[in-house]
């Protein structure tokens, strides 16, 4: 009974989350409406003849190059979409049967640190916008609701929420890949992200070279299909290992001029940390070469010869193509490439990064043990550096650069985690690594090195990188580990019944003291006693929800929203704010609202044949200070979708007035 329950539940779960995310791709235009009639056709079939999961699921990896964008773009709602999807289709056609060590006193280890680290996390629930979200479901609907998780940009609680309801969505879906009987799943969505990997790297010389930066996005640094150099220097380091799984025979024909293709993207990246991690992968690859990808089979001999020529690979090809660039005097946007790099191999050691490093460190030792929620680290640091008593407001100055992130992946879990947080972690990857080392002892199988391979290298790029920030390589992780949790089928779990036992009830007594913690800090009512405030955040701090950052639009300073959004009045009343949608798509008027408490309290339609600027005016007598007002606009606008310009995100309508870019 309990396991049908809970198997409804896990339907139910993802259901929802490819329901919320059709509502947001039904918008988005014509391709994003074929893809939201599509994929549930072919993930049907796949239920219907198993056959097919193998040739659906490479497709699905060969497509994650498209969406190197943040988590609160547009496409990154598309992904959401194809994972809510997947995991749907395979857990109906797994049904309810284990997976081996699924269940079992106690659980496999894998399994266990697994649902440890997630559970620590979800432990965080009491600290996350529940009561403004539920708020958003009531006033403006599911589509409103959608919006404001989907789009919120990292400032924001309700990218933390998203955040927290993508974690569970990926590691249901890895589980899920791993249950798969009627083919080895995992193996087949990297087999896809590998494949696709030349034809990346193949656009993103072309659009470099040829284009002249004026084709699709950062233009003096090679991007590809991603919107950011490092994003996809995250990606290539992540995904390559897995061109050992196009097999043997032509890896070893290949290994070379993929591996220089891959050395000249990097550079060309000008990502200094993918130069390190990409150029250690490259002789790593090349020892293994030597031994036949066998690494049991190394020796000192292959060792030397193959670390020798993986650095003569990586030394040529990089050299080669700096003095090539300096020759030729090639440029882009009217500065020399050549320049460029060694600009950045004279900085190699200036960067922002320790001071953001420290951050991290100093969002999270406002609660050290269980963290300040899972992904809050953007929205915590304005409203602590507003906060004298705080550890950050001492510690950092006022005038540092602020970041989305804290640019390295064990800091950004533990700002959100606190220790207990990063302890399930590492625990995590280091099982997930013993696995494919102890699997490929075993089988000395292209994918058990592969996955180990991975690993190691996502884990050192987060020293750079916080990883979780781009979905595609978020997601691409929890594949590898589904692929370790197959893989763990074949090798030793615990060393004896009772240390399984053991870590069984210290897992489970770590996630009661995370949740006792993170519900007497719930509201954050904790964290504002240790602060000597009256609440936290802060009274009369500015917090939106659904708004980008503020910008100069049409002459003033201004928020555009996601088409939902909400924001607290300060000040007295009358309110009064001005309100635009300054884009090209308006030959249909845009009806935009503001409401509170199920009231709308002004309206205004944009575009057509009318203005496209309007004033909203809030009377003093219906609302007051510090109550949450909620904006609506019935049709956001797609710049990236519509008319091919640089901007990822979904605009509804902007909006300036009081506590709002002024």
């Amino acid at each position: 009974m309990a396991s049908t329950v809970l198997h409804l539940l896990k339907l139910a779960f993802f259901a929802a989350n490819a329901l919320a995310a059709a509502l947001l791709c039904l918008e988005m235009g014509p391709a994003a409406r074929n893809l939201t009639a599509f994929a549930p056709l072919v993930f049907a079939l796949c239920v219907l003849r198993p056959a097919l999961w193998t040739h659906a699921l490479s497709g699905l990896g060969a497509v994650l190059m498209f969406f190197g964008f943040q988590s609160y773009s547009v496409h990154a709602q598309a992904l959401a979409y194809l994972a809510g999807l997947a995991g749907l289709a395979l857990a109906v056609s797994s049904g309810r049967e284990p997976l081996p060590g699924e269940r079992g006193t106690p659980p496999s280890p894998l399994n266990l640190w697994l649902a440890a680290f997630v559970g620590v996390m979800l432990c965080g629930l009491p600290l996350m916008p529940l009561g403004e979200a539920w708020a958003a479901l009531r006033e403006l609907g599911p589509l409103g609701l959608a919006r404001m998780l989907g789009y919120s940009p990292a400032k924001s609680s309700f990218y933390a929420l998203a955040g927290l309801d993508r974690l569970v969505l990926y590691a249901l879906l890895a589980r899920e890949l791993a249950r798969l009987r009627s083919c080895d799943a995992p193996r087949a969505v990297l087999v896809g992200a590998a494949a696709s990997l030349p034809a990346s790297m193949a656009f993103g010389f072309s659009e470099f070279f040829l284009a002249k930066g004026k084709a699709f996005a950062m233009s003096d640094r090679l991007t590809s299909l991603f919107l950011n150099p490092g994003w996809y220097a995250e990606y290539l380091c992540v995904a390559f290992p897995f061109l050992l799984l196009l097999g043997r025979g032509r890896a070893g024909l290949l290994a070379w001029p993929l591996t220089a293709a891959g050395v000249a993207a990097m550079v060309l990246t000008m990502a200094r940390g993918a130069w390190i991690v990409f150029g250690c992968l490259a002789v790593s690859l090349a020892v293994l070469g030597a031994a036949r990808f066998d690494l049991f089979a190394l020796d000192r001999r292959r060792m030397a010869r193959g670390a020798l020529a993986g650095l003569a690979l990586a030394g040529v090809v990089a050299l080669g193509l700096y003095g090539t660039l300096a020759a030729t005097r090639v440029s882009l946007m009217n500065f020399p490439l050549a320049v460029m790099i060694g600009e950045r191999l004279e900085r190699f050691l200036e960067s922002p990064r320790p001071m953001v490093f420290k951050s991290g460190v100093l969002v999270g030792a406002e609660a050290p043990t269980a963290g300040m929620g899972y992904e809050t680290y953007a929205w915590h640091y304005p409203h602590l550096m507003a906060a004298p008593e705080s550890a950050l407001a001492r510690g950092v100055p006022a005038t540092a650069e602020v970041f989305e992130a804290t640019h390295n992946l064990f800091i950004q879990i533990f700002a959100g985690g606190g220790v207990l947080g990063l302890a399930a972690w590492l625990l995590l990857a280091w099982r997930a690594f013993r696995v494919a080392l102890a699997r490929h002892g075993l089988r000395a199988d292209a994918l058990s090195l592969a996955a180990a391979l991975s690993l190691t290298v996502f884990h050192a790029f987060g020293l750079f990188q916080e990883m979780v920030y781009i979905p595609a390589v978020w997601l691409l992780f929890f594949v590898v580990l589904a692929a370790c949790l197959r893989m763990e089928r074949e090798v030793p779990g615990w060393s004896a019944p009772w240390t399984g036992r053991l870590a069984a009830r210290g897992a489970a007594l770590a996630l009661c003291a995370a949740l006792a913690l993170q519900l007497g800090n719930a509201g954050f009512a904790g964290t504002a006693r240790s602060l000597g405030l009256a609440s936290y955040p802060a009274p009369g701090v500015q917090d939106t929800q659904g708004f980008y950052g503020p910008e100069l639009i049409d002459g003033r300073v201004a928020l555009w929203s996601a088409g939902a959004a909400s924001f607290v009045l300060t000040g007295q009343g009358p309110w009064t704010f001005d309100a635009g949608a300054s884009r090209p798509d308006l030959e249909k008027p845009v009806e935009v609202r503001l409401s509170s408490g199920g009231a709308v309290l002004d309206r205004a339609l944009l575009g057509g044949k009318g203005p496209r600027r309007a004033t909203l005016t809030i009377p003093a007598e219906a609302a007051r200070s510090g109550q949450r007002v909620w904006l609506f606009a019935a049709r956001p606008y797609f710049p990236l979708m519509a008319h091919g310009i640089k901007d990822h995100r979904a605009l509804g309508v902007w909006l300036a007035g009081p506590g709002l870019g002024e």
